[in-house]
């Protein structure tokens, strides 16, 4: 999961910096103007953003990067928080996404899911409240942000099932293979308990996740007075 951690704190890092871009120049604008460019105001700066990129192609492209950048944040948060309402809302925003880039299948079937999960609440009541009450994803944890998509745990769990010594070439064993579908969540259970046992520097559920220690926010926040200093 490391790549999957440098990964997003590229992507944390690039919306950042596009971000103080844009708030720099912006003050620098009104400074220009004469105008009062002590304070960024929310609807004076979306209004300048959208002119700037009428006028200048680059600006409107770097823009469009950051939107990008901003939806998919929405995205992982509603599933690291079990936030069912922002999964939908996020869902349809990528929608526009897939088609922009080509991804025809992917929006086509996104659409589908987008439209199921928003009749929801008309067509299976009970399943609507569950997933309000964070049911729609997994938690392996207790700690904050660390809900997870069910097929990733699901993936998880195969890991740990067909790892090195343990379950393998089950499809090529039909009856083998029903055996391990029925049976592939106990086994995880049953040796995941297994391997905290003999685990020493095994941590509990009320220990502060890697993304919210103090190294983890030391380098976010060096990572932000670099790209404050250098532009």
């Amino acid at each position: 999961m490391s790549h999957v951690t440098r990964t997003c704190r590229a992507h944390q890092v690039a919306a950042a910096a596009l971000y103080q871009l844009q708030q720099k120049a912006y003050l620098y604008s009104r400074d220009m103007e004469n105008s009062d460019s002590g304070q960024i105001k929310a609807d004076g700066f979306r209004k300048w953003c959208a002119e700037r990129s009428e006028m200048y192609p680059q600006f409107h492209f770097w823009q469009t990067v950051l939107d990008f950048e901003l939806t998919i944040f929405q995205f992982v948060r509603s599933q690291q928080v079990s936030n069912f309402d922002l999964y939908v809302a996020s869902q349809a925003d990528l929608v526009t996404w897939f088609f922009a880039l080509d991804h025809s299948n992917y929006a086509c079937w996104l659409l589908v899911h987008v439209q199921v999960m928003s009749s929801l609440q008309e067509r299976c009541p009970y399943v609507f409240r569950e997933f309000i009450c964070q049911a729609f994803n997994a938690k392996k944890t207790l700690q904050p942000f660390s809900a997870i998509s069910l097929d990733q745990a699901h993936e998880q769990i195969n890991a740990l099932v067909k790892g090195k010594g343990r379950a393998v070439n089950l499809t090529e064993n039909p009856g083998a293979l029903r055996r391990w579908m029925a049976a592939r969540l106990e086994i995880a259970r049953l040796v995941a308990e297994f391997e905290e046992g003999f685990d020493e520097n095994e941590t509990t559920s009320d220990v502060t996740p890697p993304y919210l220690t103090m190294s983890r926010q030391k380098v976010s926040r060096r990572n932000l007075f670099m790209i404050h200093n250098h532009w």
